[in-house]
């Protein structure tokens, strides 16, 4: 989880106000619950974007919940190096994430 700008960052627990982005690393065990349960808790919960790490390193970016759902915004594969603007800007290089 990354706090947005300006949320308190002595707190132990966020509201889903407070936060920017969620990041789950996707396993074998948790890869249909990630796409699909926690993806739309978290959609309803009003966070910005969702972001899922895969086993070979590939990030799927989801952003701006509309209707309790998320917009894939981006797919960024290891070996690529995107620049994501959304919900802040950061340089993405999933090659980074994985040994």
């Amino acid at each position: 989880m990354i706090l947005s700008p300006g949320a308190p960052p002595t707190v132990e627990w966020s509201e889903s106000e407070d936060v920017a982005v969620v990041v789950e690393i996707a396993s074998r065990s948790t890869r249909v619950t990630d796409r699909t349960l926690k993806a739309a808790k978290y959609a309803e919960a009003g966070i910005p974007s969702y972001w899922r790490v895969d086993a070979d390193g590939t990030v799927t970016i989801h952003t701006a919940p509309a209707d309790d759902d998320y917009t894939q915004s981006a797919v960024v594969r290891p070996g690529e190096r995107v620049l994501i603007e959304q919900p802040f800007p950061v340089e993405l290089a999933p090659v980074d994430l994985v040994d």
